[in-house]
């Protein structure tokens, strides 16, 4: 027995060395890389990590074959809690073999994302902390597996990335107007999740949204939620983690922060029907009636609130395509190059050059990207670091011979379409490539890093343009806006957009739908005037 377990005991322990350890910074909302590609595969590989050695732990020898470690009052609370946990275990097997095949796909949509974090921040959590409390783990004395387990429960996600989430759920219902019944069924443009979301789940965007004030928004959670309770049977009402009486009073106090007392009054006293005896209900019934009479007394009725969007929330909510005319299309040469040219706005002068770049230079030099910013995001074998919000391509560097090649066409074509938009000397900054997720990407709030300033040219001049390539499209949203002109510019695979951040500074890129947009941004620098230009009098 005591050479089994000593056996037993070797292979965990080299068992453990092969798990990476996937236990990672938290990466802040406003720094715009939360929801980016390689933040999201960090946190499906932690899941990955998770269900492995989850796998490892409920092995009969470990969790359970030993009669002496079955005996105690918590055998009852263990069992329990054991099946719950591998009914999650069973579950997330199902997902991820759904999921593995096309992962960039799988990770695209917002309700599996949500759904992701969800189960890490709570579901997960709570089964590793059974495990590691259980007296049967404790006795096994293996300690590579209890680092690497406490490991991995401190980088799991929490309440914070969850409730990000679901902030980027509310913004983009606001922006692109998602129905909150298909987001619901997992209904996001053409893609449909996994599984849609449950009533609880529901509940909790629900109270999410009402806690940060998204009131409007809240109540038409609230009304998809109190819909379906009414098609359940009271057995099903029983399972949920709510009452009926819990989606009426937060109602009550979304319809109230909305100033429209009436409804606020009006759905109490359906709470009170309901429960009488409900003392919350009693007292806000009188609080409301005061306040309704008070109202009507006055002379004042209830007004509709109407939600407020920033500049940037509305250009991305009426982004479209533009109408092409001739006065502001037209073909331009350089050499022997031709290019199809768009003016967007004049002053600032914003122009857009379409079919820059081919399909192939434009693919490669994104898959470099991606593949180098997850370098730099597992540089350390057991540890994720968040890359940064960059990756800098410099053509000398480049490891692969078809990306230096592609690399070559890219900076040739820029170098053409320099000479047509700037006639002054120029200096160049570094070409670096930037990866726009479901949060969007604000620009203005990485000038330093991407070199958009004049304080990172040689001679501090006044004037920096940029190029944008778009490296992909995008099934919907992604769209480039100027917010201080009022320009919203769509993603066109291969095609190239020129602006100057110095006369345009808030400049960002809208919530991408549908996989993730990859750029490649190039800023120029104008060099002081040192010649005479035809605007120029002569004596």
């Amino acid at each position: 027995m005591k050479l089994l377990r000593s056996v037993q005991l070797f292979l965990l322990v080299v068992c453990c060395r092969h798990f990476t350890s996937c236990s990672g910074a938290y990466v802040d909302k406003h720094d715009d890389r939360f929801l980016s590609d390689v933040n999201l595969e960090h946190y499906y590989v932690m899941e990955e990590d998770a269900l492995s050695k989850a796998d490892v732990m409920l092995r009969d020898d470990i969790m359970g074959a030993d009669d002496e470690f079955q005996k105690g009052p918590e055998v009852a609370t263990l069992a329990s809690n054991l099946t719950e946990f591998k009914r999650l275990i069973n579950e997330t097997k199902i997902l991820h073999r759904l999921a593995g095949p096309n992962l960039p796909d799988f990770l695209a949509h917002p309700i599996n994302v949500y759904h992701l974090l969800s189960r890490l921040a709570t579901r997960w959590k709570a089964g590793l902390n059974m495990l590691m409390r259980a007296e049967q783990f404790k006795r096994w004395q293996v300690p590579a597996m209890v680092r690497r387990l406490q490991k991995l429960n401190e980088g799991l996600p929490g309440v914070a990335e969850t409730s990000h989430v679901i902030s980027y759920l509310a913004q983009l219902q606001r922006i692109y107007g998602i129905r909150t019944k298909d987001l619901a069924m997992g209904k996001v443009k053409d893609m449909t999740s996994l599984k849609p979301l449950t009533l609880d789940e529901q509940m909790n965007i629900a109270k999410r949204l009402h806690d940060t004030d998204e009131m409007r928004l809240a109540l038409n959670w609230l009304g998809a939620i109190a819909d379906s309770l009414t098609r359940l049977s009271p057995a099903q009402k029983e399972e949920l983690s709510f009452n009926e009486t819990e989606v009426y009073h937060m109602q009550a106090s979304s319809h109230y922060n909305l100033k429209n007392t009436q409804q606020a009054l009006e759905i109490t006293e359906k709470i009170l029907k309901i429960d009488p005896s409900c003392q919350v209900a009693q007292q806000n019934y009188k609080f409301f009636k005061k306040k309704a009479d008070r109202r009507s007394a006055s002379g004042f009725s209830d007004s509709v609130q109407v939600d407020k969007m920033s500049r940037y929330q509305r250009l991305c909510s009426r982004a479209a395509p533009r109408k092409l005319s001739k006065r502001k299309c037209r073909v331009v040469r350089d050499g022997l190059k031709y290019y199809k040219m768009e003016s967007v706005h004049s002053r600032p002068e914003v122009v857009l050059f379409h079919d820059v770049i081919s399909d192939k230079v434009a693919s490669t030099l994104r898959e470099y990207a991606q593949n180098k910013q997850r370098d730099q995001a597992w540089s350390m074998k057991d540890k994720f670091r968040t890359p940064s919000i960059n990756v800098e391509l410099v053509l000398s560097k480049l490891t692969r011979v078809h990306a230096r090649r592609e690399m070559r066409q890219l900076q040739k074509h820029l170098t053409n379409l320099a000479r047509i938009m700037i006639r002054r000397p120029a200096s160049w900054a570094g070409l670096q490539v930037v990866n726009v997720g479901l949060e969007g990407l604000h620009l203005f709030r990485h000038t330093n890093r991407l070199q958009l300033t004049p304080s990172k040219a040689k001679y501090k001049q006044d004037n920096v343009g940029a190029f944008l390539v778009f490296l992909n499209g995008s099934m919907g949203g992604g769209h480039a806006v100027l917010q201080k002109i009022g320009v919203s510019v769509s993603p066109e695979k291969g095609s190239v957009l020129f602006y100057y951040p110095s006369e345009t500074r808030a400049n960002s890129f809208c919530p991408v739908i549908g996989g993730s947009l990859w750029v490649a941004v190039q800023p120029i620098y104008e060099s002081p005037r040192d010649f005479c230009e035809e605007k120029d009098e002569w004596d």
